[in-house]
């Protein structure tokens, strides 16, 4: 499920608007792809490892 045309707006206009110097992208997609973002930014990779199970 991706985003629609209204919330990409939306979230293009969050981030532009946001009191912030630069912007962490962590998502699974490259967000510069689908939104223009007018502060530095920069795209983050995670991996996951479960160490532990819950109790």
């Amino acid at each position: 499920m991706g985003y629609g045309e209204q919330q990409l707006k939306d979230l293009e206009e969050r981030i532009n608007n946001a009191d912030c110097d630069a912007v962490i992208i962590g998502t699974p997609i490259d967000l510069t792809g689908v939104i223009s973002i007018n502060k530095p930014c920069t795209r983050v990779h995670y991996d996951l490892d479960e160490i532990s199970a819950r109790i």
